[in-house]
């Protein structure tokens, strides 16, 4: 509304006097229908009435923030990395439009995602992880959102992970047989993973060739190593990587051990020197055995874990001779005759027996006595007495044995080898007491005969004092 006043302040009651008025607002609108004036922008704002007649009247309005239409959240970075932080401004925003930068306590920020909000003017956000992270604030009762992309940050270090364990610096024990496999990634100062291709390499005392370090001949995020020497020497694995700032380098170890038993060889050595699968040998003899016990890479497997045996050819009979042989530097001495296997065995982790066997057939050995079994100790002149010579080696082996005969340290010219090893004829010529001696090398005995003489009478023999003689004489 407005009222008239003449020079001297007196009201006019007949605004009609002061001619035809206008309104004018540098802000806002003044509507003449209705007398209203319609704010727009926040501030202070003259609502000035001049008239035809030279009268004008001024009016301060001020202008506060209107309805709140949003609430602004202003980044100072939409995309970085994990290193950053975002700075971020609020504003609360009415209807018209007007601005009003607001403090939003803790409380008021309703998603952070995994960062660390510190309220303020501006409010800052560190962020953790990588990632599309929403943040979320609240003022009265409105909700904005805005979107912050978060990159990996610089790298601090590589971090080698074998079965998704963090493995730098560990030591692995495998077996020939089996493989391992590594990956390589980079970790900032957030914790924050990604995988990047690292040359690699394999460091051995003895193991030169790169190609067991399968994937390594590009540079890669992922290797298989399948080794193939065991060896009590650790291989090292070595991831490099160049990201134009430092060039880091992480290593992991790997002990190898043989495979499983995939082949078992026995060598057998005479005591004459001869080698071989088949042996024929006296039970004074004796073989040395060794075996070499492979996996399926050729290394070497300990020996000790052969179990060996003894089979009897004849009875089957098996008999466990592990701890002899050991005992005897693997050296088995025969002992009784026969026909038998000797066989060293081991059984595999995937539960296959692996063996390797050596026959051998033993004989008797050297006779060190002799004995003598005859049908009859007396016989008269002109007759056989039948003998069998039986022969004993150290093992207490018996057996038919050859042998010299001798009588007061003379051959015995009437004794006859039989048909048969050790069987004997003594042809009963002189009358008398015979003491004979049989001898095989260091071996001998003694057989007492009697011989007597035959009841008929062959000749007589007529002796006399002289061929001659005087007739009368005698």
């Amino acid at each position: 509304s407005h009222t008239l006043y003449d020079q001297f302040h007196n009201e006019i009651q007949d605004v009609t006097q002061a001619g035809s008025l206008t309104w004018t607002v540098a802000d806002g609108n003044y509507s003449t229908e209705n007398s209203e004036y319609f704010p727009d922008h926040v501030g202070m704002w003259m609502l000035n009435l001049t008239s035809t007649s030279g009268a004008v009247g001024q009016l301060a309005i001020t202008v506060g923030h209107g309805e709140m239409d949003r609430l602004e959240l202003d980044l100072s970075e939409t995309v970085i990395t994990a290193d950053d932080r975002i700075y971020i401004n609020t504003t609360r925003i009415d209807v018209r439009g007007n601005r009003l930068p607001v403090f939003l306590p803790s409380q008021n920020w309703t998603k952070t995602s995994d960062g660390i909000l510190t309220a303020g003017g501006p409010a800052i956000w560190d962020p953790i992880s990588r990632g599309q992270k929403i943040l979320e604030a609240k003022y009265e009762d409105q909700f904005t959102q805005v979107s912050v992309t978060v990159e990996q940050g610089a790298i601090v270090t590589l971090v080698l992970v074998v079965e998704n364990v963090d493995s730098v610096g560990n030591t692995f024990q495998l077996t020939a047989d089996d493989s391992i496999d590594v990956k390589v990634k980079a970790t900032d100062q957030k914790g924050n993973r990604w995988s990047v291709s690292a040359n690699w390499t394999l460091s051995h005392a003895s193991w030169t060739d790169q190609a067991i370090l399968e994937g390594a001949e590009i540079a890669n995020d992922e290797v298989t190593f399948q080794p193939y020497l065991s060896s009590a020497n650790a291989y090292t694995i070595t991831a490099i990587y160049d990201d134009s700032v430092t060039v880091h380098e992480v290593s992991l170890f790997v002990e190898v051990a043989q495979g499983d038993l995939i082949s078992t060889t026995i060598t057998a050595l005479g005591a004459d020197g001869t080698t071989g699968e088949a042996f024929d040998i006296t039970s004074d003899e004796y073989i040395d055995f060794a075996a070499a016990l492979e996996d399926q890479d050729t290394n070497e497997i300990d020996a000790s874990t052969l179990t060996w045996v003894l089979i009897d050819g004849t009875s089957g009979d098996v008999v466990d001779i592990t701890a002899q042989l050991v005992a005897d530097n693997m050296r088995w001495q025969a002992t009784e005759v026969g026909n038998y296997t000797i066989a060293g065995y081991a059984v595999s982790n995937a539960g296959y027996n692996i063996s390797d066997s050596v026959s051998i057939t033993v004989l008797h050995g050297v006779a060190v006595s002799v004995v003598s079994e005859v049908d009859t100790f007396a016989q008269d002149a002109g007759k056989e007495i039948t003998i069998q010579i039986t022969g004993t080696d150290a093992d207490g082996n018996t057996f038919p044995q050859t042998v010299e005969w001798s009588e007061n340290s003379t051959s015995v010219s009437d004794m006859t080898a039989g048909t048969t090893e050790g069987a004997y004829a003594y042809f009963a010529r002189t009358a008398g007491t015979h003491t004979l001696e049989f001898t095989s090398g260091q071996a001998s005995s003694v057989l007492e005969l009697s011989v007597a003489a035959q009841r008929t009478v062959s000749s007589i023999t007529v002796e006399l004092s002289t061929d001659t003689t005087d007739q009368l004489g005698s």
